[in-house]
């Protein structure tokens, strides 16, 4: 491994090729291993919404980079922890972060100044893997620190009204690699009915977010869970596809049991 490790999501973006996303809320090793042998591109740790634990984060860090995946990690929207989740898990060798709660362009330029050395930011130098690995080189001038900013990835999910209001200007934001839609959140802020992708109140703002990166060249997420989907969304010019959830996974092969009872003739 060299000095600086490349950001293999960024190199497929700049050369318009998918990027493939599993997303981890089981911190299990083994689970990144079997995503990196079946050709993921970057696992998404959920740091918000499971029982996150730095010591399995780290294990699965370490198997991602053994199989030549991107890890990175989805952080809590507590502020104050964000900032230290972020500052903790790029030291460990995260090499990316999916951010949330962001309204305006003035919230992810403010973590945009944690995540990147100066004078892109105001990442301080101190102990860690990224460091070690670079050992006395990473003080000997800012072309090393350039490096490093340069192969760290930044999506925003908006999952809100104001977010979709000011998307031009987040897009705008040097360091933004990538938008998406949080559906779910954005659903609750915006009044919709319900969670389902289908209602116009839900595509008006996946419009909006997607039209908006590609006025400023940015990566914008597809659904990645059928063929189907990807389809579509690979149509449209998505190049980010997430193809599901563990969990997800998990549950929809468990469900066959009762298939299989159904079959048999048993109830």
């Amino acid at each position: 491994m060299g000095i600086i490790r490349t950001n293999q999501i960024k190199q497929k973006l700049k050369q318009k090729q998918p990027v493939f996303d599993v997303r981890i809320t089981i911190l299990d090793p083994e689970l990144v291993e079997i995503a990196g042998m079946a050709g993921v591109d970057t696992i998404w740790v959920d740091g918000e919404h499971t029982n996150f634990n730095w010591e399995r984060a780290q294990s699965c860090v370490l198997a991602a980079e053994l199989h030549g995946i991107t890890p990175i990690l989805r952080p809590t929207e507590l502020p104050g922890y964000r900032e230290y989740m972020i500052q903790r898990a790029l030291n460990i060798g995260f090499q990316g972060m999916v951010v949330t709660g962001i309204r305006s362009p003035a919230d992810i330029q403010g973590i945009l100044d944690i995540m990147k050395f100066p004078p892109q930011g105001k990442r301080g130098i101190g102990e860690g893997r990224v460091f070690e690995r670079a050992g006395e080189q990473v003080h000997q001038g800012p072309e090393i620190l350039q490096a490093l900013n340069n192969e760290i990835f930044t999506a925003v999910l908006i999952e809100s009204v104001a977010g979709v209001n000011t998307i031009d200007e987040i897009c705008a934001i040097e360091g933004v690699d990538a938008v998406g839609l949080g559906h779910r959140d954005y659903a609750l802020d915006a009044g919709l009915p319900d969670f389902s992708m289908g209602q116009e109140g839900m595509q008006s703002a996946l419009r909006t977010i997607n039209a908006a990166a590609r006025r400023h060249g940015k990566a914008w997420f597809g659904d990645g869970s059928s063929i189907e989907s990807f389809k579509r969304a690979a149509a449209e010019g998505a190049l980010l596809f997430s193809i599901g959830r563990e969990t997800k996974v998990w549950q929809k092969t468990c469900k066959n049991v009762a298939q299989y009872r159904q079959i048999r003739g048993f109830s």
